[in-house]
């Protein structure tokens, strides 16, 4: 029969495992840091998020008023206006 090999058990190993109760500065200064970070990539993704709706928005009006006209225009005025371009 083979015997398993006893492992020490004792302070050195829960000392090395168990989590220091008291952050350092550095990691306590960059945690600040990072949610700092989070909150302007949040600004940041609001406001694109609100100039793309306005942006967009003014469009489909104008878009749709284009289109009647050009279904509604004689044949003749809508050459004249591509032949423009």
């Amino acid at each position: 029969m083979t015997t398993l090999p006893r492992f020490r058990t004792g302070a050195r190993k829960s000392a090395r495992t168990a989590p220091t109760a008291r952050k350092s500065t550095r990691e306590t200064t960059l945690e600040a840091r990072i949610a700092e970070l989070e909150q302007q990539l949040q600004v940041r993704d609001d406001f694109l998020a609100t100039a793309a709706h306005e942006l967009r928005n003014p469009m489909t009006p104008i878009s749709a008023q284009l289109e009647l006209l050009v279904a509604k225009a004689p044949e003749a005025v809508v050459n004249r206006v591509s032949s423009k371009d």
